[in-house]
């Protein structure tokens, strides 16, 4: 009888443990329904966190920031979210960037670029960091909102990433090559070049034609000219004009940082769509 009792007690025990784990099947896979995962790489990272991407559309969307990032040897990321607990979409983004959550470095010299889009309030922010400061200065963030914001705002988020990623390869590149001239432009200059000093000489060398060579440099003497017998400078009067030199606080083509909680050096740029 105790052998049976025995028995019995390990089967209820391996009963219960069953229906334990039977029971808490649906909820784990609920949790993990609602916990986006961050595709990385080393140097493209995509968080969908406000769902908008399917699984396809993020994959893709991972490889090509993978590509133009090692490209470029610049890390970008798109974080997309339904809320955020800090202060502003700004520091959302920066925290993102600088926290190494994402898998991305947290240096404050590793060039990087991280897009924010958060749902519930529909702002975006483009947060840089690194070299990319000078990449994408003010200007180039608001050229760089024009290719994607659109597609966000009619809720073409796929496309919207896409055109984000676009221009990020776009600038990049622009930045690379900034002091390189490309060889068509030194063959049209020389050619130009040997075009109008061809046709100054030629008109210089016409109007010479009329011209008779002298044997003697009296022949060039003019006759009954002009004696100046004496010199004289004489002041007489002093007149000053001062005109106020205007200054203007614009940055022109630079671009404006902050700190970021980390202590981080940023540039960056948002808005509402």
């Amino acid at each position: 009888m105790k052998g049976l009792f025995k028995n019995k007690r390990i089967i209820t025990l391996c009963a219960g443990m069953a229906a334990a784990i039977f029971m808490s099947a649906p909820l784990c896979n609920e949790v993990y329904a609602q916990n986006a995962q961050v595709r990385s790489g080393e140097y493209g990272f995509v968080y969908d966190d406000g769902d908008l991407l399917t699984d396809e559309e993020e994959k893709d969307l991972q490889d090509k920031l993978e590509e133009v990032g090692s490209a470029h040897d610049v890390q970008i990321a798109v974080v997309t979210t339904d809320s955020y607990s800090q202060y502003t979409i700004e520091e959302y983004a920066d925290d993102m960037m600088d926290s190494g959550e994402l898998g991305m470095t947290k240096g404050d010299n590793d060039a990087g670029i991280l897009l924010a889009v958060c749902m519930d309030t529909r702002e975006f922010y483009a947060s840089t960091r690194g070299e990319a400061i000078q990449i994408f200065t003010d200007n180039k963030l608001y050229s760089l909102e024009d290719k994607y914001t659109p597609y966000l705002s009619s809720g073409d988020y796929a496309r919207a990433f896409d055109k984000f990623a676009d221009g990020v390869d776009s600038y990049c590149t622009a930045y690379e090559n900034r002091d390189k001239i490309p060889a068509w432009k030194w063959f049209v200059c020389l050619l130009l070049g040997l075009l109008f000093g061809g046709i100054t000489v030629g008109v210089m060398a016409s109007g010479m034609k009329n011209i008779k060579q002298n044997n003697s440099a009296a022949e060039y003497e003019q006759k009954n000219n002009v004696r100046i017998t004496g010199r004289h400078d004489r002041f007489i009067r002093k007149s000053v004009n001062r005109t106020r030199k205007e200054t203007e606080n614009r940055s022109g083509g630079g671009s404006t940082t902050h700190r970021s909680s980390s202590g981080n050096t940023h540039g960056g740029h948002g808005g509402h769509f």
